[in-house]
């Protein structure tokens, strides 16, 4: 009986991780789109994990590792660059805020409570791990995804000081999962508790 609950949970680990990747690439890719837009660039391709381009034309191209990425024409103006660079991640940075603030506002509870706050997670290690991994040449999902500091670099490109812009993601860091570890510790009890079993009721 537990052995199948441990994989059911399991099982919603790693939907809930993968819908929660395509939602951050959404929300992170569009960032990029729509600052490099208002700047006046032109969209010219949008690929996705493992080498599908969805625009202009779906194809089947080279895959380097991303887990969605977007090509456009080049902007002139290097702040709108910066700015586009900078927001992909930033932004799911406040969307995880937005999850965790609509956890505290509504009485959610039980897997629904469990499922937002691991998407909330996800989105808000999207800019702790493209500012930190790959300065230990991993991807910024360690084994897929971007392979450069994109965030800092966008930063810098704004004239934001390096150690000004690492400051900003370790208080991300530290204020994120100072209200993370007091939302789950509740979800957590359901989570490995042997009465209760390993998924969180409804």
């Amino acid at each position: 009986m537990h052995k199948r609950m441990i994989i059911q949970f399991v099982l919603l680990l790693v939907v809930v991780f993968f819908l929660s990747l395509i939602a951050g690439s959404l929300i992170h890719e569009g960032a990029h789109i729509v600052v490099q837009m208002i700047g006046g660039s032109q969209l010219k391709e949008v690929v996705v994990m493992p080498g599908i381009q969805l625009y202009p034309r779906f194809a089947l191209v080279h895959w380097s590792g991303y887990v969605a990425g977007v090509s456009l024409t080049k902007c002139s103006e290097q702040y709108i660059n910066g700015l586009s660079l900078m927001m992909g991640s930033s932004l799911n940075a406040i969307a995880s805020y937005l999850l965790l603030a609509i956890i505290f506002r509504f009485p959610i509870n039980g897997r629904k409570k469990f499922v937002i706050l691991l998407t909330s997670f996800i989105l808000a290690w999207d800019l702790i791990g493209y500012s930190i991994f790959p300065l230990l040449s991993l991807r910024h999902w360690i084994f897929i995804g971007g392979n450069y500091c994109e965030p800092i670099a966008g930063a810098s490109m704004l004239g934001i000081p390096i150690w000004l812009s690492y400051f900003i993601v370790f208080a991300h860091f530290v204020f994120y999962h100072f209200f993370f570890v007091k939302m789950f510790s509740s979800v957590a009890k359901n989570i490995f508790s042997i009465n209760k079993g390993f998924i969180p009721p409804m």
